[in-house]
């Protein structure tokens, strides 16, 4: 046997002996894993054993000090202010979106249409064509992964308008946008 194999050995039954020291106290010493006491208790009156004697340092709330708060005067002490929501509530109308296709910035009803028409653009320049199949009766573009013809319609409403030798055409409603082709 080599060294490192009985260096191995040796961790393995130091570390096999600290477990059997831990499981020993666990459940011999220190009570058993029940948290009441052991299994031969009633269950109306849990066994009461010795607590070791804590340090500062591992300070931890002692069952009985618990026991002796008293909730209602603890509760008497919360300091209740009531609301008022007239002052307290923010202008703003609830069914206007928090998020949605306004983008980051917040606009206005007024320019909402405008709004809008650059959303739409932004959708269709978002786009990718990686690949243009070129032909005059029946060009093919690869847009997102998918094989398109002109006509085509996606998911979301935007038209294949037309396909040129280096970008494409999409069309969302009135508005025709082009977008180029991908050079990798």
């Amino acid at each position: 046997m080599d060294d490192q194999k009985k260096k191995q050995v040796i961790v393995a039954a130091a570390l096999g002996a600290v477990l059997v020291a831990v499981l020993v106290y666990q459940l011999v010493l220190a009570g058993g894993p029940s948290p009441t006491g052991g299994a031969d208790a009633p269950p109306s009156q849990p066994q009461q054993r010795e607590r070791p004697a804590r340090t500062q340092a591992a300070a931890q709330p002692d069952a009985a000090a618990v026991e002796d708060i008293d909730i209602l005067a603890l509760t008497r002490t919360v300091e209740v202010k009531p609301i008022n929501y007239a002052e307290a509530s923010i202008d703003r109308n609830p069914m206007t979106p928090l998020v949605g296709i306004m983008g980051p910035d917040y606009v206005d009803e007024s320019g909402l249409e405008d709004a809008l028409e650059s959303q739409k653009e932004r959708t269709l320049m978002r786009r990718v064509v990686t690949g243009i199949i070129w032909d005059p009766r029946r060009p093919l573009a690869i847009i997102d992964n998918n094989v398109v013809h002109e006509g085509y319609v996606f998911a979301d409403g935007v038209v294949v308008h037309e396909i040129e030798p280096t970008r494409v055409l999409l069309k969302d409603n009135d508005m025709i946008s082009p977008v180029e082709m991908k050079e990798f």
